[in-house]
């Protein structure tokens, strides 16, 4: 069944809008006869396209290769993400622990071109050449507005790295200015649900990420700036 386009996907969905979403318990276990998330981790999405893969484009297969090697993608390739490959996604991010198990988020999927459009207008600007967005929404809790926002950062990287374990690149992006109410009326959000982080996934296009300029504060600090034992 295909991922409804602007469908909220959690907790309130509910009657025709409510998405159910099949998962693997364990590499090894099948779905329909076959174990997706081992077909996925096997397969080289750039191949059909005849790319060799990058270090960033190829598939990692250490899970410290897939943790360390997490990068924010931009260029996407204009492929459709498939559904099966999108679900697997999604119920990883539908996991994600949160404070008291209180579950605030919900997603809503939007391959929309024109509604993708609008997601760059106010801000989450990858989403212009995406082929889909998850725009998050949060139950808008003001006593608990700090844990709703680190809850959400908790789910984003869960999505991140599920794409990016199928072989697939994401980003992160954040409404600007009256950005958020402005997407809450074009999705039909209640008004007191919280609606701020994007998140963009797609097929990385290699050869367009290659051709970018170098970044001036690309790398990480050295070990010793960052860790400090037993006291600051």
């Amino acid at each position: 069944m295909p991922i409804p386009t602007n469908r909220i996907v959690g907790p309130a969905a509910h009657g025709r809008h409510r998405r159910k979403l099949a998962w693997c318990r364990c590499p090894g276990e099948t779905r329909r006869g076959r174990s997706l998330a081992v077909e996925s981790w096997a397969h080289d999405p750039l191949a059909s396209a005849g790319m060799k893969a990058t270090t960033l484009t190829a598939q990692p297969r250490d899970p410290i290769e897939l943790l360390r090697g997490l990068r924010a993608v931009r260029e996407y390739r204009p492929d459709p993400v498939p559904d099966a490959i999108l679900d697997e996604i999604l119920e990883v991010g539908r996991w994600s622990g949160s404070a008291s198990n209180r579950q605030p988020t919900e997603v809503i999927v939007v391959t929309d071109h024109e509604t993708r459009q609008q997601l760059a207008q106010n801000g989450a600007g990858p989403a212009a050449n995406a082929p889909l967005a998850i725009v998050i929404i949060t139950s808008g809790d003001a006593d608990r507005h700090d844990l709703e926002v680190f809850d959400e950062g908790r789910l984003v990287e869960r999505l991140l790295l599920a794409a990016r374990a199928l072989g697939l690149g994401g980003n992160i992006a954040t409404l600007k200015g009256d950005g958020p109410e402005t997407i809450k009326r074009a999705l039909g959000v209640p008004a007191d649900r919280r609606a701020w982080v994007v998140v963009t996934i797609g097929y990385i296009d290699g050869a367009a990420r290659k051709a970018r300029p170098p970044r001036p504060n690309q790398g990480r600090k050295p070990g010793e700036a960052f860790v400090h034992r037993d006291r600051y």
